[in-house]
């Protein structure tokens, strides 16, 4: 008996590793989906940003607002998948446990849960949006106003 349940703990720590992989492989894939959203924001408003800069904001509103654009990317996503757990959890444990059972589990993710995703929801933008803060700051406000700055590059193949 004592050896079945050392082979069930041994289960569970690996189930425990491999869920943790896991997340860190979406962590990152969701950080790099935002960096390249930023960029690609970075890229296009070029013009706007020296605008804004030659109006007189400083860049530390510059660095703000993309800031303030990476948490947009992330706080609906955020509360939406809070509700779609609840809900997950609530419809399984109904499905799994019944009343007659005796085991009261609350469908409501727990205080670590819930820090966890907090805090990998914040630090992944804030990750993400380094190399486009560094990009759009390191443009002077004259190169940003450059009306005959190429827009694209051109790679011919021969």
């Amino acid at each position: 008996m004592l050896n079945d349940v050392e082979d069930l703990q041994i289960a569970l720590v690996m189930l425990g590793g491999i869920f943790n992989i896991v997340l860190l492989l979406i962590a990152s894939i969701s950080t790099l989906l935002i960096y390249s959203l930023l960029m690609v924001t970075a890229e296009t408003k070029v013009f706007d940003n020296g605008v804004l800069r030659m109006v007189g904001v400083t860049k530390l509103d510059c660095v703000l607002t993309i800031s303030m654009q990476s948490l947009s990317f992330v706080v609906p996503s955020l509360l939406i998948s809070y509700g779609v757990a609840i809900l997950a959890n609530h419809y399984l444990l109904a499905f799994i446990y019944t009343p007659e059972m005796g085991i009261g589990l609350s469908p409501f993710p727990d205080f670590f849960s819930t820090t966890q995703a907090v805090v990998i929801g914040f630090v992944m933008p804030m990750l993400a949006s380094i190399l486009p803060i560094q990009k759009v700051m390191s443009k002077t406000i004259s190169e940003s106003m450059s009306t005959s700055r190429p827009k694209g590059v051109v790679v011919e193949i021969s």
